[in-house]
């Protein structure tokens, strides 16, 4: 076989496997494992796989900033708790965002669950943990999201 074929074979193979983040967490998850540097105070609550992470330092801004995409089989109420309590624990004021003018039926079209917003003062560090809607059809799990960025 050629091997142009063989390379292209296995571009085709990652992009099916990153399609779902069901299936692609596991090895994603020993990629990013290593290479992830998010500040301690973002903690991710038991039963979550990180299946994204990002980071963004530019040399000449003052604000250090990054991003987690996960999912969790924990419900709505659980991962809300979880995140309310850890984060009042470590001095950030947090509050729920209102969903504002998004009637229910559009916000369960578009997997919008509810978002949190977090703010530390001392240091300017924020949080905001977004939620989306269950998803899966063997085993239900719920993707969310968190935004973070502190000042250098």
């Amino acid at each position: 076989m050629n091997r142009g074929w063989i390379g292209f074979a296995a571009i085709v193979i990652m992009a099916l496997l990153t399609v779902s983040p069901y299936t692609a967490a596991p090895l994603l998850a020993l990629v990013w494992a290593r290479q992830r540097s998010e500040p301690a105070w973002v903690t991710i609550p038991p039963d979550t796989r990180v299946f994204y992470a990002a980071e963004d330092t530019p040399p000449l801004k003052a604000v250090r900033s990054g991003r987690l995409d996960m999912f969790s089989n924990l419900s709505l109420p659980a991962l809300k708790a979880f995140y309310e309590k850890d984060l009042a624990r470590k001095g950030f004021s947090v509050e729920e965002e209102d969903m504002g003018d998004i009637t229910p039926a559009v916000a369960e079209l578009i997997g919008a669950t509810g978002r949190l917003l977090a703010a530390r003062k001392v240091d300017g560090a924020a949080i905001t943990v977004s939620f989306a809607s269950e998803e899966g059809l063997l085993r239900r799990s719920r993707l969310f999201n968190i935004v973070w960025r502190i000042a250098r």
